[in-house]
């Protein structure tokens, strides 16, 4: 077995002593072939017989495994800015074959016809030496630190749909920059860019409004502060507090037109007027948090209201009217898809209000509101069965009914909450086990597009998982189980966008309860890293996972074990077991995780056993006797992780470093990317990586008593 595993972690470069971990990336595809035109819906095609012929299955980008079309394809087509990987087991494993942008008509030319089980499918950027996307390109299908010998060559750029590129006038993301935030084809020199890059970085682009899911808080109004009927409370937080500390942004009200105004009701409760409402509890909050768009949806109770009545009350909330959403205005004019939260906050269009009696909808002079159906696709409220999604209307229309913007993709709203409210009972109904399963198996499959709720609706909001759920569902993640194999009940979830370091007990992660996870929808480049240690402490057991490609699903098994294929690589460091033992989580975004290298000193020989100890590189020196941070005489073996080239750590038999007895001195040749074992400290060799020479009195292997290690 190699010593070497430079596949586990990919050095990019030093920062103040620590390794930055970003995505693996292939090498530059250069071929002159490629179009430089950008597919605006780009899907990968799979047809079950040649020449494009027979059932066939199209894909969005990230990684799928085939399920059960598995081995029925013979050709594909792939659009321009995507790379697609194709494998022969489910587990992407066994033999794989990359395709670039093309029409390939028959599988069996290159020996995988029938036989594919899982694929990958990731974005291609491409570079052009020649100003108008001429010359042969050089195309990446992930963030590039250096670009070697095309350093300041470029003219040119095509971007993939669905991303955004950043470039740098010098290596490693360092220099000036300039963000180009669409698809298509630019010209580096209108950005004052031409021949200067150097590096660049290639994420994922803003998310439009309809790819987003939102905590629903169902009749948001009808909380402790307004209605005292326990049969009749919805919620015990009023909205300020749903809005302000549980992350709600989708508010269900009922409102009637009762004593001569509009009010918000229950039942048969007043709770509260709807304008001093909207103007003392919605508007303050949007005026103090910009960036924030909130969704009302709103149901007129026993049909009464008319539109006349609205006007009157919603012509005294200019404030709330003003920040209106109007699909009217000239600044959606010509858009193909919802705008994004960036453009609906900038526009100030930051309320989207829509209504379910269709006589009240339609245009208010300055201000719209839309009609429910025109909007949504919703399933039954009141739920019995929750392994049930039964329709309330229009499962199956993809696309919304607003004039102008027929092809902006429909919401879904997903209800989520039984016929009487009871708070006793929701902590489960909106708990990862009582809620995570319904979305993806049971409501998602029922609208008949796979569509994604859009507001998940649910009583008493602070109750359950459903933040941790609608964070998992932005942003893609790691979902933690109890059984190994992703098996049993799931302990926790956290979103994989933002950097996040989990003490176990917050974010619904249990202490030493984790045995396995399920990653949903994670970019390449993420890095879960879980730890025995309540601390995040090294000298017990951590496993560090890092995603190589664009990930719709993958299970980890188990933490304990070590595993490379084309979609992870899982690096186990062993003490005494980690399944069921976990109390520290991180998750780092694409690019944030960073390595302080280290050197980890082992009980057995070939770094197994025990972990003695866990040493920072840095110049230092110390007897294990007095220093009280390794046992003396335990270690038997090291491992090495994310070592430099030049570093050189010697450890000795005598505490007090005397040449008399037995030492070994360790010097690093080249940098370790990865790992390195070093099985025995009684052995004498050389070879790319590290020279040991050992000096031999009596034997080492577990009598090492002091070290001396000098840093670079």
């Amino acid at each position: 077995m190699s010593k070497i595993n430079n596949e586990i972690i990919v050095k990019n470069r030093f920062i103040q002593g620590a390794v930055m971990i970003s995505a693996l990336s292939f090498q530059p595809f250069v071929n002159a072939q490629v179009s430089a035109q950008i597919d605006t819906t780009p899907q990968i095609c799979f047809y079950e017989h040649d020449d494009y012929t027979g059932q066939q299955a199209c894909f969005d980008s990230t990684q799928h495994t085939v399920g059960s079309e598995n081995d029925i394809w013979s050709s594909v087509k792939v659009p321009s800015g995507s790379l697609l990987t194709l494998f022969e087991h489910d587990d992407y494993g066994g033999k794989q074959w990359t395709l670039y942008p093309g029409e390939y008509a028959s599988l069996s030319d290159y020996y995988f016809n029938d036989i594919v089980s899982s694929f990958s499918i990731d974005p291609l950027v491409c570079f052009y030496d020649k100003m108008d996307f001429q010359g042969t390109p050089s195309c990446y299908s992930a963030s590039h630190q250096s670009i070697g010998k095309a350093n300041d060559s470029w003219s040119s750029v095509t971007v993939p749909v669905g991303y955004k590129l950043t470039i740098y006038q010098d290596d490693h993301y360092n220099g000036s920059s300039a963000e180009v935030n669409a698809a298509g084809q630019f010209r580096l020199a209108n950005i004052n860019f031409d021949n200067k890059v150097s590096s660049f970085l290639l994420t994922k682009a803003d998310k439009t409004f309809n790819e987003y899911s939102w905590v629903g808080a169902h009749n948001a109004h009808a909380s402790q502060g307004y209605v005292f009927a326990i049969g009749y409370m919805n919620q015990w937080l009023d909205i300020p507090e749903q809005l302000r500390d549980h992350n709600v942004r989708s508010l269900l009200i009922d409102i009637r037109y009762e004593d001569g105004r509009v009010e918000l009701t229950h039942g048969t409760d007043n709770a509260g007027e709807f304008i001093d409402r909207m103007n003392n509890e919605i508007v303050p909050f949007l005026k103090a948090n910009p960036d924030v768009v909130l969704t009302f949806d709103v149901e007129v109770t026993n049909n009464v209201l008319t539109k006349d009545q609205l006007k009157e009350a919603m012509d005294q909330m200019p404030e709330f009217t003003a920040m209106m959403f109007d699909p009217r205005d000239p600044v959606w004019d010509g858009k193909q898809e919802w705008p994004t939260l960036e453009e609906m906050a900038a526009a100030n269009q930051r309320i989207l209000l829509y209504i379910d009696k269709y006589d009240v909808s339609g245009d208010y002079g300055d201000y719209y509101v839309l009609y429910r159906k025109d909007v949504t696709m919703e399933n039954m409220w009141a739920v019995t069965d929750y392994d049930s999604c039964e329709e309330r209307h229009k499962y199956g229309v993809p696309t919304v009914n607003i004039l102008g913007h027929k092809t902006w993709s429909r919401l879904f709203s997903m209800n989520h909450f039984p016929n009487v409210p009871h708070s006793g009972i929701a902590a489960s109904d909106n708990n990862w086990d009582g809620l995570y399963p319904r979305i993806i198996d049971t409501c998602m499959p029922a609208t008949l597009l796979d569509k994604k709720p859009n507001f998940i609706a649910v009583d008493f909001i602070e109750q359950g998982d459903v933040q941790e759920i609608t964070e998992v569902l932005n942003e893609g993640g790691v979902i933690f189980y109890e059984g190994n194999g992703a098996t049993q009940n799931i302990v926790c979830g956290i979103g994989g966008d933002k950097t996040r370091y989990i003490p176990s007990g917050e974010h619904g992660c249990e202490n030493d309860e984790a045995r396995s996870a399920k990653l949903v929808d994670v970019q390449a480049g993420t890095t879960i890293v879980v730890y025995d240690s309540p601390s995040g402490n090294t000298n017990d057991d951590y496993t560090v996972i890092q995603i190589k490609h664009n990930l719709s699903e993958y299970v980890i098994d188990s933490f304990e074990n070590n595993v490379s294929n084309a979609a992870v690589n899982q690096w186990a460091f062993h003490n005494n077991g980690l399944d069921g033992k976990i109390s520290y989580f991180e998750v780092f975004k694409p690019g944030d995780y960073e390595v302080t290298p280290e050197i980890m000193l082992y009980e057995g020989n070939n770094a197994t056993q025990n972990i003695v100890c866990t040493l920072n590189v840095y110049d230092r020196e110390f007897n294990f006797k007095n220093s009280g941070s390794c046992d003396n005489d335990e270690t038997r073996s090291a491992k090495l992780v994310g070592v430099s080239a030049g570093t050189q750590f010697t450890i000795y038999d005598s505490p007090n470093g005397d040449t008399g007895d037995d030492y070994t001195q360790i010097t690093v040749l080249q940098d370790i990317l990865g790992t390195y074992d070093i099985d025995s400290y009684e052995d004498s060799y050389s070879d790319d990586y590290v020279r040991v020479n050992f000096h031999r009195h009596n034997g080492l292997d577990g009598k090492v008593s002091r070290i001396k290690i000098s840093a670079p």
